[in-house]
């Protein structure tokens, strides 16, 4: 299993209180936190060409959709971090995230997103994307047009 940069384990306790060791930046200790709160049950599902692609609650740095008024433009996925958390960081901006349905536990049916519901998201600079939690649910915004960007329509 791997952590949120990809190395084996859950973060250490210095590295949750924001002394880390030399493999993990400093500025980005907060989300370290993710892995302990959040585990690996929660699931996120976004359309990848022809099928679906899985995004877990940690990073996994694979490809994930930011839905622009144009375009989707793809970054890096950090995983998530609450709302609280994301907050106290400096140089983040929210977004809309290319992200179809969720689910927190595996058992559980994905909860699918309709026309123009879409999970927030905070862009962290140069290095990539996080869901925004707020407890243990993505937070959603409702975004009013015909069709939406990912091309569901009303019916």
């Amino acid at each position: 299993m791997c952590g949120l940069w990809g190395y084996e384990g859950a973060p250490t306790k210095a590295a949750l209180i924001g002394k880390t060791s030399d493999r993990r930046p400093v500025g980005f200790s907060a989300i370290l936190f993710i892995y302990t709160v959040f585990g690996n049950s929660l699931e996120f599902r976004r359309r990848h060409n022809t099928y679906y692609s899985t995004l877990s609650a940690y990073a996994s740095m694979d490809p994930v959709g930011i839905v622009t008024s144009s375009e989707i433009v793809i970054s890096q996925w950090l995983g998530t971090a609450d709302r609280e958390l994301i907050r106290r960081l400096p140089n983040v901006s929210p977004v809309l995230l290319d992200i179809e349905s969720w689910r927190t536990m595996i058992l559980e049916p994905y909860n699918r997103l309709g026309p123009g519901v879409y999970i927030v998201g905070a862009k962290i600079e140069d290095e990539g994307v996080v869901a925004v939690m707020e407890r243990r649910k993505p937070m959603l915004r409702v975004v009013q047009p015909d069709n939406d960007r990912l091309g569901r329509g009303r019916s």
